[in-house]
Parts: structure tokens; C-alpha cells; sequence
């Protein structure tokens, strides 16, 4: 186990490494930025964490759903919440 995970380290340092030797110029490539303020922002994830915590729950915890479209569910709220949030 020890040298799987010097492996794994090594792996990630060398990539983390080379990425940033390619892409040195470019500050901001990968990450997303709010466009409005932190405010904004901060209700904008609260509302969507929610959204996707209660559906999750919901299909998880009833006793009626049907087990196999819950994973539709699911994914269905992470989809919408992801274009409604970015």
C-alpha cells in the first residue's frame, strides 16, 4: 500500500506539474467565477444544494417511489440545477 500511494502522489504531482509548465500563461483555465456577487452566489448553491438534497432524500426515504427510477430522478435534478446554476 505504501508504494501505491508514492505511485499515486508521484502521478499527480508530475501531471500537476506539466499542466502548469503547458498552460503557465493562461491563469484561469478550469475554473468558473460567479457573474454577480458573493451574495448572490452563496443563495444561488444554497437553493440548488437544496433542490438536489431534497430530491435525493425523497427517493430515497419513500416508501411508494419505485426504486428504479430513482436514479432518473436523481440525475434529472442534478441536470437541471447544473444548467440553472452552471
Amino acid at each position: 500500500v505504501p508504494i501505491y500511494a508514492a505511485a499515486q502522489l508521484t502521478g499527480a504531482v508530475s501531471a500537476s506539474l506539466t499542466l502548469r509548465v503547458l498552460l503557465h500563461p493562461i491563469k484561469h483555465i478550469g475554473t468558473t467565477s460567479p457573474s454577480g456577487s458573493d451574495l448572490q452566489a452563496l443563495i444561488m448553491e444554497i437553493v440548488v444544494t437544496f433542490s438536489m438534497m431534497f430530491v435525493t432524500s425523497a427517493v430515497a426515504t419513500d416508501t411508494k417511489a419505485i426504486g428504479e427510477l430513482a436514479g432518473i430522478a436523481v440525475g434529472s435534478a442534478v441536470c437541471i440545477t447544473s444548467v440553472l446554476a452552471g
